[in-house]
């Protein structure tokens, strides 16, 4: 089975290449983007999986990125990540097509369950020791705020 393929879109630049690199750790091919428009051309060249996406970017609203994404590549199943979350925009990304609302920050293991659950794929992720962990595939769409992560971020 491929490995899965994401697209983390975030202005903040630290934050995504921590994400990047421990998620590569864990076997997932991982890229960034630091605005709606690099997300866009990203997902023109090349097939992902995935998309986590930050509501809050330079150029556009997430919901607007969301918007183009499911009118664009109805197959590619977003996360939405935020530190400015509202039950209402929860509910609007929802309605638009997200497949989950998550809050920062977030936990990378908490991460690679809905990452699993939402591809149906059993992923074996290993941590920075190198020691397996099975996660089990399945699961609904999810509205959730989950504050855990390394880092302060907003």
């Amino acid at each position: 089975m491929k490995p899965l393929s994401l697209l983390i879109v975030d202005d903040e630049a630290d934050f995504v290449d921590s994400l990047t690199k421990r998620l590569r750790r864990r076997g997932i091919n991982c890229d960034g983007a630091s605005c709606g428009a690099e997300a866009l051309t990203k997902l023109a060249a090349a097939r992902y999986d995935v998309v986590l996406l930050d509501m809050l970017l330079p150029d556009q609203n997430g919901n607007e990125v969301l918007r183009i994404i499911k009118a664009q590549w109805p197959s590619t199943r977003v996360l939405i990540l935020t530190g400015h979350a509202s039950v209402e925009a929860g509910r609007e990304s929802l309605r638009r097509g997200a497949a989950e609302y998550l809050m920062k920050p977030l936990e990378t293991e908490t991460l690679m369950e809905k990452l699993t659950a939402l591809t149906g794929r059993p992923n074996e992720a290993r941590d920075t020791t190198g020691a397996s962990t099975g996660i089990v595939a399945g699961g609904e769409p999810f509205f959730s705020f989950q504050p855990v992560m390394e880092g302060n971020h907003r």
